[in-house]
């Protein structure tokens, strides 16, 4: 199976997209005797309860060889292109993990059905995919039952009539989350979404974005306890109360933490970030003595980087890791890592580094990642820790 983004096989969601894409490129078929099954390793696996679809190895998806913290290999299904037992799915998202239509009743499941809505400003969209990344992998819900109109993948489809349907989803959703931030406190939308769902009476949680003052909730929302995305305990308590909201049983935390941490270390979004001097950027005046203080306060990430750069004097692009995580690094660039398990307090080192304009986290793909600033690498690169100016 050829894709755009790996393939989260610890996550039932993931794996149900995976097949929907699949039905899409014509490999299998949308059929109701396909299932999503836990298998080796706590993964989730297609399976032709049938047994008739031929396997095709999978090349999107995090491997071991050893078969010690990962499968050893996977396979996506590959459906015949006459298959005598083939049986249209009515609903292929829903029923590859909980059955054919006869069975929804008993699962209090409906066709098509929005589980999760969550309110939020266009500005803090990656605030917003994070989460979405959190509880899908937390929770195993398929992208078909969330609703976040900046997101893609989970946008109102095309020619829907928006305010009617933003007006019977924000109603209907099992659980709504409002992520709160200076922005969205000033969006018509949301200030719309969150008043009808407060005055409807149903679950609603006010999730205040990184950075964000408690006190900015005001009106009938300030009597609403709100939980912090950048609190990591807050996170956890979020991923329990939704999960028994839908019934549902979350994943070990263990698969889902590397998530929480992500959400919880998001830098508050700036205003006007373009055209905003970075905080105390070294002067060619003052670089001397700021870079003394950095060998005193950080002197073994420094020297890493040191090294790092007299053997690729050109790279710029670094990522955070811990050993225990899978990392796809691109083939046609080098990207530097440096490791938790190697410098305590990482995030709070390159934080320091950030203050003095001389870093600039760039993260996406669900990956921490930075760019060094020329300032740092001419310091860097220019001997024995000595600054030239």
């Amino acid at each position: 199976m050829t894709a755009r983004r790996r393939v989260n096989i610890w996550s039932k969601g993931e794996v149900v997209d995976a097949v929907l894409a699949l039905v899409e490129s014509g490999t299998v078929k949308g059929c109701a005797h396909l299932k999503v099954l836990k298998g080796h390793r706590g993964a989730y696996y297609v399976k032709c309860l049938e047994d008739w679809a031929s396997w095709v190895q999978a090349n999107n998806v995090d491997l071991d060889p050893t078969g010690y913290s990962a499968p050893s290999s996977y396979f996506w299904p590959q459906c015949p292109v006459n298959c005598p037992k083939y049986k249209q799915a009515e609903d292929l998202a829903l029923e590859l993990v909980v059955g054919d239509s006869q069975r929804r009743e008993k699962y209090g499941v409906s066709r098509a059905s929005i589980k999760l809505f969550i309110s939020h400003a266009s500005e803090d969209a990656e605030v917003a995919a994070r989460l979405i990344q959190l509880l899908r992998t937390a929770l195993n819900l398929p992208a078909t039952a969330v609703r976040c109109t900046s997101v893609d993948g989970y946008r109102l489809p095309g020619g829907a009539n928006t305010n009617e349907q933003l007006r019977r989803e924000v109603h209907e959703a099992e659980a709504f989350i409002g992520i709160v931030s200076s922005h969205s406190i000033r969006s018509l939308y949301v200030l719309f979404e969150l008043g009808a769902r407060w005055g409807a009476g149903k679950h609603l949680v006010p999730l205040l974005a990184p950075g964000t003052p408690s006190d900015v909730l005001g009106g009938p929302l300030a009597g609403i306890n709100a939980l912090r995305a950048d609190n990591v305990s807050q996170l956890h308590q979020l991923v329990s109360e939704i999960a028994a909201v839908l019934g549902l049983q979350p994943e070990d935390p263990a698969v889902y933490e590397h998530y929480v941490v992500q959400l919880a270390h998001m830098r508050p979004r700036r205003h006007n970030i373009q055209s905003a001097e970075p905080i105390g950027t070294p002067t060619e005046a003052g670089s001397d003595d700021i870079f003394a203080r950095l060998e005193e306060m950080i002197p073994e990430l420094l020297a890493e980087m040191k090294q790092d750069l007299s053997e690729h004097p050109y790279a710029r692009e670094f990522v955070i890791l811990s050993r225990n995580w899978s990392y796809n690094a691109d083939p046609n660039k080098i990207t530097l890592v440096y490791y938790f398990e190697d410098h305590p307090d990482l995030r709070n080192k390159l934080r320091i580094l950030e203050n003095y304009g001389l870093i600039t986290e760039i993260t996406y793909n669900n990956t921490e990642r930075f760019v060094i600033s020329e300032a740092l690498a001419k310091y860097l690169t220019s001997g024995l820790g000595t600054h030239n100016t």
